[in-house]
């Protein structure tokens, strides 16, 4: 079956480690078939307009956030201190509990936990987009 070769392939790939520890099941994955917004498809992948994806392009000068760590869509959505509130709002939401906050930890197949992702994915893209043109 070609989901079963897909999963296979996935679980052997040495790239795109960031999205499979996201998504570890391709196929429990697909079967949700959401509809995935451009801002949640950066934070799903790590592509997009964080500033060290493009300092390795080449497309930035350096690879690190305001806030000093580097800026990749682990360190804005888990840990960036310019989204304390922004993600304090969204574990609050899905009732996460812990202390140490990883996007790995949370349940993306459930369909409250997604959109949830998602609306807190989009408000982080949304704030860093404006306070870079302020």
């Amino acid at each position: 079956d070609k989901w079963e070769e897909w999963q296979r392939e996935w679980e052997a790939s040495d790239s795109a480690l960031y999205t499979r520890d996201l998504i570890p099941n391709v196929i429990d994955w697909a079967e949700k078939k959401y509809k995935i917004n451009h801002y949640t498809f950066m934070a799903l992948s790590g592509h997009g307009n964080f500033k060290f994806k493009l300092a390795l392009l080449g497309l930035a000068k350096s690879g690190f956030c305001t806030c000093g760590g580097l800026e990749c869509a682990a360190h804005v959505l888990q840990s960036c201190l310019n989204y304390t509130d922004e993600r304090a709002a969204f574990l609050r939401e899905i009732q996460y509990e812990g202390t140490d906050f990883q996007i790995r930890k949370i349940d993306l197949l459930d369909k409250d936990t997604m959109g949830h992702f998602s609306a807190y994915a989009k408000k982080n893209k949304k704030k860093k987009e404006s306070n870079e043109t302020n």
